[in-house]
């Protein structure tokens, strides 16, 4: 009989529950796909990768676009393998161009930081964190940005206003919660209620507003972007290739690319990082017309912009 050590057993415990957290993942992913549409963005976008390739003048152009706008959606990605923070999108707000502009900024791609370049994209971050801006994402932003300090394309001390969407969306469906089930028990209808867009009853894998509310309330957890997208919109945002090959240059010019990748490889995860900040800002614009155009200035700070209001 073989005896096992306690580390071993904490290892084999380990790797099983990583295992079940990759097949309920799974039949998340199968089950979202089999109840909703894809989302698709609601306008078209642009994409300008920021890598050794992007010339000064684009980054000059660039620059001064950044300098006009004061919105701006973040995420980032980290290479699954290596773990090495690869890549930072950055979602330019500009409510009355036609198509969204996104930066792809490929971190282990760029110039040489002894590069004549290199101080013009440090000079980008300069700009998008300056006072007055913006700072909008799914989580902590300055968690997600302190990991990306080893290319030394900013410093942490961001005078920006930051702010962190998940946690407003969570508070926000919670109260929206109880106002319903306030009105039920009143029984009284208004014409401007909120409705959720989000199926009755799916016991396997989708449950019903109420329960999905008081599960995240009763665990203290906050809301994933795909749950949200899909309690909103009745839309499925993939969220499969969150855990990919991000190092391996997504821009297809770049000689430096890993070439065991195909092209719609590539193509896959450039939709997959464009998807989140733009679905990111369809969920603002549904917060501030249903919920913050109602709250008071003392409770939470309001920033116009245009017809929104970002907070």
């Amino acid at each position: 009989m073989v005896k096992l050590s306690s580390s071993n057993i904490q290892l084999i415990s380990e790797n099983s529950s990583a295992a079940d957290r990759s097949i309920k993942k799974d039949e998340k992913e199968r089950r979202y796909e089999q109840l909703f549409p894809p989302y698709h963005p609601c306008k078209p976008y642009v994409i300008h990768f920021i890598n050794s390739l992007t010339t000064e003048e684009e980054l000059k152009i660039l620059c001064n676009v950044i300098k006009c706008t004061t919105d701006f959606i973040f995420d980032t990605e980290s290479d699954i393998h290596s773990h090495v923070p690869a890549l930072i999108q950055i979602l330019l707000v500009q409510q009355h161009s036609e198509h969204s502009v996104i930066l792809l900024i490929e971190t282990t791609h760029l110039p040489d930081i002894s590069s004549s370049r290199f101080p013009e994209i440090q000079n980008l971050f300069y700009h998008l964190f300056r006072s007055g801006t913006n700072l909008y994402s799914w989580g902590s932003l300055k968690d997600e940005l302190t990991r990306f300090e080893i290319y030394q394309l900013y410093s942490l001390s961001i005078p920006s206003r930051i702010f962190d969407v998940q946690r407003l969306f969570t508070r926000w469906f919670d109260e929206c919660i109880h106002i319903k089930s306030d009105d039920k028990d009143n029984t009284i209808n208004y014409d401007d209620s909120i409705i959720i867009h989000a199926p009755a009853l799916d016991p396997e894998l989708f449950l019903p507003p109420e329960m999905m509310n008081r599960l995240k309330v009763m665990n203290n957890q906050l809301w994933s972007l795909q749950d949200a997208i899909a309690y909103l919109f009745y839309k499925y945002l993939s969220k499969r290739d969150t855990l990919r090959s991000w190092s391996i240059g997504l821009d297809k010019r770049l000689s430096s690319r890993n070439k065991n990748y195909s092209l719609n490889y590539r193509k896959r995860l450039i939709q997959y990082a464009s998807y989140d900040c733009l679905s990111l800002m369809e969920i603002i614009l549904f917060l501030e017309e249903n919920y913050l155009s109602n709250l008071h200035d003392n409770d939470l700070h309001i920033q116009s912009l245009g017809e929104y209001f970002f907070i």
